[in-house]
């Protein structure tokens, strides 16, 4: 039991020299405004990961830290990334078109918002979740589903990608 415990206590301590975090989640928070047919989401990530796989996917080097603005090159790539590994779309197979609104950094996790627009007799949303699944085996994609009163939590993972919501 002791020696359990001190390997865990080493991987902690070293997990930071190694890995950049022992953990591989995303968080995604999607709020239904039914009143005015949109939804606004947004997409934490540790942003290490991203950067580095934006940066190798797509030859740009963006450096989340350090920048305040980003380039059309820099946010095409981070649109398209995202709306390949990421779609929402409606009960008529209607994919979403998001509008990429603002992003910022916050401790190791990058902040990313959308919004997009519903239409009025839409009952149902199909989402595809496969953020950083291309990156890391293990990646675990939470969402939490907010629609009025409502709240609903879903995981997606490797071999869960898909899931459908009734409104």
């Amino acid at each position: 039991m002791k020696a359990r415990i001190f390997t865990i206590l080493v991987l902690i301590f070293l997990g930071r020299t190694v890995w950049a975090h022992p953990i591989h989640i995303s968080v995604v928070n999607l709020d239904v405004i039914a009143d005015s047919h949109k939804i606004d989401y947004s997409v934490q990530l540790f942003y290490e990961d991203f950067q580095a796989l934006i940066n190798y996917r797509y030859n740009t080097m963006i450096d989340f830290k350090r920048q305040t603005r980003m380039t059309f090159k820099e946010q095409n790539s981070i649109l398209d990334y995202i709306s390949s590994r990421f779609r929402i779309s409606t009960d008529s197979s209607k994919a979403l078109k998001p509008e990429f609104s603002s992003w910022k950094i916050e401790d190791q996790s990058i902040w990313l918002f959308f919004c997009a627009e519903l239409d009025k007799k839409v009952s149902e949303l199909h989402i595809f979740n496969e953020l950083l699944i291309d990156l890391y085996n293990d990646q675990t994609n939470y969402m939490i589903i907010r629609n009025g009163d409502t709240e609903t939590g879903i995981e997606f993972n490797k071999r869960k990608t898909n899931h459908s919501f009734k409104l």
